[in-house]
């Protein structure tokens, strides 16, 4: 099942669960989850940077922890701090345990862009380029921390 099938298939797992007669099940509840790595670590994917949200030097990073969510691993980057602008990175594992990540990627390194709601240029280009994956990136970079 892809991740479009997935997503379509919600409203009738959920109509399912709730006409059943035992208790619903949040899988949003991460008690009611499965480990994400073979090695049963919990992986977190963020956006992060040395400013506010929107300044250059934001970035994508992974984390893991080993112990349930108490402590984290040492940020690792997936893109460079110094690099164009990654943002709303998203996890997808594969059954096998390949893991992707997808986000948005300001490839092309704009620094301004006509504005959409106003007249002049915007400096904001954090949510400007490309929607990017890197496969198996994190695994390799945690592999290697």
């Amino acid at each position: 099942m892809n991740r479009r099938q997935f997503v379509a298939a919600l409203p009738f797992l959920q109509a399912a669960a709730a006409q059943s007669n035992a208790p619903a099940m949040d899988v949003r509840d991460i008690k009611n989850g499965t480990p994400l790595m073979k090695d049963a670590a919990w992986l977190c994917v963020l956006t992060t940077g040395r400013g506010v949200e929107g300044e250059p030097g934001q970035h994508i990073v992974a984390t893991t922890s080993c112990d349930q969510g108490a402590t984290w691993s040492p940020l690792i980057d997936i893109e460079p701090a110094d690099g164009p602008e990654a943002s709303w990175v998203m996890p997808l594992i594969t059954p096998s345990g390949r893991m992707y990540v997808f986000y948005t990627y300001n490839k092309d390194n704009l620094r301004r862009v006509e504005g959409t709601n106003s007249s002049g240029m915007a400096k904001r280009v954090d949510t400007l380029g490309y929607y990017g994956s890197r496969p198996n990136c994190v695994t390799s970079m945690v592999e290697h921390a």
